[in-house]
């Protein structure tokens, strides 16, 4: 089996990944913000079930940012390894 690895294209994407990354935690970040607010004036026993999956929501994307990182960190590493290699 063949592998082809363009290192220009793996920094490419590490860098967007990071950046777009990045946008989706602040947009996260924004939301539960709103929501903090909104639960010290909505007494709404829907908006506690919606709060309760949101919460876990959010943890799910703290997990899914791990793994962004570790990807990113995994593609700059092989990135230079191959344009070393290559000379």
């Amino acid at each position: 089996m063949k592998t082809v690895f363009n290192p220009v294209e793996a920094i490419r994407f590490a860098t967007w990944l990071k950046e777009e990354s990045g946008v989706v935690m602040d947009d996260l970040r924004n939301t539960t913000k709103i929501m903090t607010e909104l639960r010290a004036n909505w007494n709404d026993p829907k908006y506690d079930e919606y709060l309760r999956a949101f919460d876990g929501s959010t943890k799910s994307f703290a997990e899914f940012k791990q793994h962004v990182e570790a990807y990113i960190s995994y593609l700059r590493k092989k990135a230079d390894i191959v344009t070393e290699f290559l000379g």
